[in-house]
């Protein structure tokens, strides 16, 4: 264990005397990487573009076949679905009964829940009221009439001008 300890201080040592040179290293590996894509840049570009006029050559080729292909599927599944109608329509009754059964059963417990929901909704209001309702009122109708007669007012001058 000493041992190992006492190497790792040499390790780092090491490391850090080498890393200006790993660093240059590194540097001249990624510009020869980018020297060499740029040069092989026209031939790649080549190579995709011919790679693409391919691959949508060989799908316009076999465009008919697939589309015949995605019709017949979409036909296939038309005429399972026109078979299957009449049994469709014979459970269509049992899934009915089967949900009027199903709410009849908890029905209790859905009135009871809708009473729940309207109390919140009652004690919600009753929070939300000003404290002193006369005052609300009062302030409200006083704002009405205001309104009323600003509004007469607007009707009767501008009356004439049509």
């Amino acid at each position: 264990m000493d041992a190992v300890q006492d190497l790792i201080p040499e390790i780092i040592s090491g490391l850090l005397t080498a890393l200006p040179k790993i660093i240059q290293v590194g540097i001249q590996i990624i510009s020869s990487l980018i020297k060499g894509i740029s040069q092989m840049a026209p031939q790649l570009i080549k190579t995709f573009t011919d790679l693409l006029n391919q691959s949508l050559n060989a799908i316009v080729q076999n465009l008919p076949a697939v589309v015949k292909t995605g019709l017949d599927l979409i036909l296939s599944l038309i005429k399972g679905i026109v078979n299957a109608i009449p049994q469709l329509i014979k459970t269509i009754p049992t899934i009915i009964k089967t949900i009027i059964d199903t709410i009849m059963s908890r029905l209790n417990e859905l009135v009871k829940t809708g009473i729940e929901i309207l109390v919140a909704l009652i004690n919600g209001m009753v929070a939300a009221w000003p404290s002193n309702f006369a005052d609300f009122v009062e302030s409200a109708w006083a704002d009405l009439e205001y309104r009323r007669e600003h509004s007469t007012r607007a009707v009767g001058r501008h009356s004439g001008q049509l």
